[in-house]
C-alpha cells in the first residue's frame, strides 16, 4: 500500500471539508432564495391588493385591511423563518469549521509525532552506525564511510 504524505492527507481532508460545506451552503442558498422569491411574490400582490383597496368603499376597505393583515403577518413569518434559516446556517458553518480545525490540528499533532520518532529513529541508526564503528576498528571508514 502507498503511503501518502501528510500534505496530501490534509490536503484531501481540506477538500473533503470543502465539499460538504459548499454542499450544505448551496442548500441552504437555494432555500433561502425561494424563500426571498416567495416573499417577492406575496409583496407584488400586497402592491396591487393596495391599489384595489383605493378604489372599493369603506365596507370593502375594513374586510381588505383585515385580509392584508394576514398577508403581512404570513411576511413577517416568513422573515422569522429566514432569519431563523440564516442563524442556522451560521451554526452549522461554524460547528463544521470548528470541527475542520479540531481535526487539522489532530492530523498537525499527528505529523509533528511522526518527525519525532522519525529523527528519534535516524539518531539510533547514527548511534548503531558509530558504535558498530567503533566496534569495528574503522571498518567502515575504510569503504568511505
Amino acid at each position: 500500500m502507498v503511503r501518502k504524505d501528510a500534505n496530501q492527507i490534509q490536503y484531501e481532508f481540506n477538500t473533503g471539508w470543502q465539499k460538504v460545506i459548499k454542499s450544505q451552503s448551496e442548500s441552504i442558498f437555494d432555500d433561502i432564495n425561494s424563500k426571498l422569491k416567495k416573499i417577492d411574490i406575496e409583496m407584488d400582490e400586497l402592491k396591487k391588493q393596495v391599489d384595489t383597496l383605493k378604489k372599493m368603499n369603506l365596507e370593502n376597505l375594513r374586510r381588505e385591511y383585515d385580509e392584508k393583515n394576514e398577508v403581512i403577518e404570513d411576511l413577517k413569518n416568513n422573515i422569522n423563518d429566514l432569519s431563523v434559516d440564516v442563524d442556522d446556517f451560521k451554526k452549522n458553518i461554524e460547528d463544521l469549521l470548528n470541527e475542520v480545525n479540531n481535526r487539522v490540528d489532530e492530523q498537525r499533532r499527528l505529523f509533528d509525532s511522526q518527525i519525532l520518532m522519525l529523527n528519534e529513529t535516524i539518531k539510533l541508526i547514527l548511534d548503531k552506525i558509530n558504535e558498530l564503528d567503533k566496534k569495528s576498528s574503522g571498518f567502515f571508514r575504510f569503504f568511505g564511510r
